[in-house]
């Protein structure tokens, strides 16, 4: 059997990548930002909803039957350069149920400027609804603990206790100038806890 080798030239990555978004009519940004590994243990579940970005796609606005997987993208690689998408995990509305697609691998970080240092090395999850505007179904709660906030905690040992693990974007927000609640209010930290605590 014959191994396989993986380029890791960035300017070839970048001419494949280039070549992708062309096809799919995206434009082309002149560089791509790659992300750092993460260099300590995770201590943090960082959690967000589509407030933080500066959005103009409706799919991201308000929570559609559409799937907001492209929109992110857009706005990941095409405005901010990302060479990839800037969450670990992502909940996205898929038909009639939610589903967790898998984002940026768990062992590199994810690009946040407003958190905090403390917490670069923290595992990012979003939610792609604005809850400021949507309430979030217990169906919601139970795939975001069952599929993915209790099994992070489980794999990477990082505490057995939800409440001091899993944080929410605007509480590590170096400066909130715009007043973001990020998530949006009606997400219930407390209901999300319990959920996780059920799944550990």
């Amino acid at each position: 059997m014959s191994k396989v080798l993986i380029n890791k030239d960035p300017k070839i990555i970048n001419q494949i990548v280039g070549k992708v978004l062309l096809r799919t009519n995206m434009p082309i940004p002149n560089t791509f930002k790659r992300g750092q590994r993460i260099s300590n243990k995770p201590t943090s579940i960082i959690v967000h909803d589509t407030n933080c970005l500066n959005h103009t796609n409706s799919v991201l606005k308000i929570d559609s039957p559409k799937t907001g997987m492209g929109a992110l993208k857009m706005d990941n690689v095409v405005k901010n350069n990302f060479k990839d998408i800037n969450y670990h995990y992502i909940l996205d509305r898929l038909g009639d149920d939610y589903e967790i697609i898998c984002g940026r691998p768990i062992n590199m970080r994810c690009e946040h400027d407003d958190i905090d240092k403390r917490y670069a090395d923290s595992i990012h999850v979003i939610i792609l609804s604005d809850l400021n505007v949507d309430v979030p179904k217990t169906r919601v709660y139970n795939i975001l603990a069952y599929r993915c906030l209790a099994p992070v905690m489980k794999m990477l040992k990082i505490g057995s206790d939800p409440k001091s693990v899993i944080q929410f974007h605007d509480d590590l927000m170096i400066k909130n100038e715009n007043n973001i609640s990020c998530p949006g209010e009606f997400l219930s930290r407390e209901m999300l806890i319990s959920q996780t605590r059920r799944y550990l």
